[in-house]
Formats: structure tokens, C-alpha cells, sequence
């Protein structure tokens, strides 16, 4: 396959450099939209650069950890980007977690700001109590300055600390520099033809790997992010809202897609969009038969293998003619700057056609978890001359005769 020819100026800078780029190019060109309100690259860039100044004013350092707390759209979005272009890494809080996880994490981040609003405040405060200050979002000093920062800010510096779910024991900080969020953005891009014309949903989680990358592969390419309020809203509304909306790329996990396209009636019923990303677990047969039954035929879906560690390392586009031999959906095809090796209990390649543990091999990966040395020693590999390492995933894969990776469950 040859190599795809990704921007390198996009990838060796740093977020706050090429989103400030896209402002650039056009200021006025809608950057969220969320509960009818409309902000635009300019504006999203003005109230970052107003958070950037306070939290710099307060001495903020590169790579210290900022934890948020914030709903859900323009706010969020404009902390995080805050954030960064003060040089520091975000960690996102969630409203609805339990106070208990929330604190968890703002303890274990090591963050000694924590930025909020007002509606949070009160559980803001709770949770700093006398280890973090609290910035309240909505009541910013309005004569800081608005400029951009200009910090140069090296690709590996930290940007931002995103908790595991804990199912499997207590939440892990995966912590992800500027460079691996670049590049992840960029396969994005690149693979799934993203331009400033396109118009991206926010369904997911801004808390959790799918909603971040989505936030940034849109931001960074000067298309525009839409939010829905799927906790708020449901699932009932969300077609009407997408046809209003004319979004064109529509991410989700695949639990959400498949309660979500139960509620469409008849064929090309959502026209506007031409690619659904789905996330989370591999899709059935059930739920391509359902895409093919009510999306357009210029639409494709996209699959794959992704994680919190790695973002995309391998994609799955099916359209209306992909035939699948068995009924599972693979994992997919290689994408550039990420290796996909298998291997023994040893850790050593396994022969061709034989199921073998996923292991990841890429510069533009976790530089690991957060204040766990000792698992970090256990699933990574020592990082290379080229500043690649591996990445033990615990699943099981194998390589069929077209070369797609296939799962085949887990270690344990």
C-alpha cells in the first residue's frame, strides 16, 4: 500500500498552532454549534485566548494539569483550547459522574486549577476543597487580553489526561501529547476526506477518547462541530436535529447508531450525511443491513480498531456493495504511522494466518498512564530510536488472506 503523504506541519506543531490556522483562513465560519447558538472560529478563539491569559497570569506552567468541569459544548470546547494555548494539558471532569470518581481523578491529575461554571460551581469548589483553585468560566475578566498567546509549545509537551472507565479495576490516566493527537487527527483527515465543508456531530462524551478526537479532527480542519444532547434530547429527536443541522459526519458508538437508526422510516431518509463513524464494539450484520436500508448510497461507514492509547489504528469502510464473507465485521485495513504486530505468549511474531495478541507499534501513541509505572512497565515497550514504542493491548487478533486484521477476543 503506499504511504499516504500526511501534512507534516500538521503533525510537528502543536494544537493551539494549527487551530489558530484555521481561524486564519476564516474567522467567521461557524466553529460549535450547540442549543441554537452558533460560535464562530473567531469567537471560540477570543474567549480561549481570554482563559490562556488568566490561567498564565496565575503562573500556570507547560504541562501542568487543568481539570474542567462543564457541560457539554461551546464552554468545554473553549476551556480546553483555553488550556492549551497556556501550554498546559486539560483533564476533563464529567457532570454526570459521581462526585466521588470526579474527585478520583482531579486528586490523581495532580491539577492545581480546576476551571468550571457557574451551574458547577458549588461541586467545583467541593472537589478542589484546598488542593486546586477554581476558575469560574462564566464570570472571566473581561478586560484580559484576547491575542493569542504565541507560546511555542514542543509537539511532545503533554495536552491533556483522559480516565478510563474502571470496569477492570481503578481508572487509568492515559496521558497523550500534542504530536499523537495531531497525527490522529490527520489519519482522520486524511482517511476520511474531511474538509472545512463538513459538518461533524458531538454525540459522544467530551469525558471519554471519542468525543476529544471528534472535537479536534473538526476544529482542526476548520469544519464545524454540532452538539447534540443525547442524555437531554434522546434518541427520538436526533434524525430531525440532523436533517436541520445538515450534518455530514456522523460519530458514534455503536449501541447509540443501533438505537438511533430504529427510529428512521424508509430509505435515504438523511441525505446530508456521507460518512458514520461507529465506535465502541464491532458493529453486527444487523446494523449494516440497517445502514444500507436508510442511508444514502454515497455514504460510507467506517469501523475499525481504536483506543483512548492509540486513536484509529485500523479501518473498516463498508458501503452498499462490501460483502463480508463471515459474520463478524474485521477490524480493517493498516493506517500510516501505525503498525499492527501479532504475537506468542513470548511476545514473538506469530506465523501468518495464526491468532496472535495485538500489539501496536507507533511514535504517535501514549507516552503511557498517568503515575503508574508499574503497569506502564507491563503493556508498553521501551521506546525506540525512532520515538516509537509498543503497546500490549491484551486482544486477540488475527491477519486474514486480504490482510485485514480480525478480533478474536480478549487474553483474559
Amino acid at each position: 500500500m503506499r504511504p499516504v503523504d500526511f501534512e507534516k506541519e500538521r503533525v510537528e506543531s502543536s494544537i493551539p498552532a494549527v487551530f489558530e490556522r484555521c481561524v486564519v483562513v476564516d474567522s467567521s465560519r461557524p466553529a460549535v454549534v450547540s442549543n441554537g447558538s452558533i460560535l464562530s472560529y473567531g469567537e471560540l478563539n477570543t474567549h480561549a485566548n481570554r482563559l490562556a491569559h488568566m490561567l498564565l497570569q496565575r503562573g500556570t506552567r507547560p504541562g501542568q494539569v487543568v481539570a474542567i468541569l462543564a457541560d457539554q459544548g461551546p464552554p468545554l470546547v473553549a476551556a480546553q483550547l483555553g488550556i492549551l494555548k497556556a501550554g498546559a494539558a486539560f483533564v476533563p471532569l464529567d457532570p454526570s459522574y459521581p462526585a466521588q470518581r470526579n474527585g478520583y481523578m482531579l486528586k490523581d491529575a495532580g491539577a492545581a486549577v480546576l476551571v468550571s461554571q457557574d451551574r458547577h460551581y458549588a461541586s467545583a469548589t467541593s472537589l478542589a476543597g484546598a488542593s486546586a483553585e477554581v476558575l469560574d468560566l462564566d464570570a472571566l475578566d473581561t478586560t484580559v487580553a484576547v491575542t493569542d498567546p504565541g507560546l511555542a509549545i514542543d509537539p511532545g509537551t503533554l495536552a491533556y489526561v483522559l480516565y478510563t472507565s474502571g470496569s477492570t479495576g481503578r481508572p487509568k490516566g492515559v496521558m497523550q501529547p500534542h504530536r499523537s493527537v495531531l497525527h490522529n487527527a490527520e489519519r482522520h483527515r486524511v482517511y476520511f476526506g474531511l474538509t472545512a465543508a463538513d459538518r461533524q456531530s458531538l454525540v459522544y462524551p467530551c469525558s471519554v477518547y471519542g468525543g476529544t478526537r471528534d472535537i479536534y479532527n473538526a476544529l482542526l480542519t476548520g469544519a464545524s462541530l454540532h452538539h447534540y444532547p443525547l442524555t437531554t434530547l434522546g434518541y427520538a429527536g436526533l434524525a430531525d436535529w440532523l436533517r436541520e443541522q445538515r450534518v455530514s459526519v456522523f460519530c458514534s458508538v455503536v449501541t447509540v447508531f443501533r438505537h438511533f437508526v430504529r427510529t428512521l422510516d424508509g430509505p435515504d431518509t438523511l441525505p446530508d450525511i456521507r460518512l458514520v463513524k461507529l465506535g465502541g464494539e464491532a458493529p453486527a450484520s444487523a446494523d449494516l443491513a440497517r445502514f444500507r436500508a436508510h442511508f444514502s448510497r454515497r455514504c460510507t461507514l467506517f469501523c475499525g480498531l481504536g483506543s483512548t492509547e492509540v486513536g484509529m489504528a485500523r479501518r473498516f469502510p463498508v458501503d452498499h456493495g462490501t460483502r463480508l464473507d463471515g459474520p463478524g465485521v474485521p477490524l480493517g485495513y493498516p493506517v500510516d504511522g501505525v503498525e499492527v504486530l501479532l504475537l506468542d505468549p513470548e511476545r514473538r511474531p506469530v506465523p501468518p494466518q495464526t491468532i496472535g495478541e495485538i500489539a501496536i507499534r507507533s511514535r504517535y501513541i501514549t507516552t503511557g498512564y498517568l503515575g503508574r509505572d508499574d503497569l506502564n512497565a507491563t503493556v508498553f515497550g521501551p521506546v525506540g530510536e525512532d520515538g516509537s514504542r509498543l503497546f500490549y493491548t491484551g486482544d486477540l487478533g488475527v491477519l486474514d488472506e486480504q490482510g485485514r486484521l480480525v478480533h478474536k477476543g480478549r487474553l483474559d
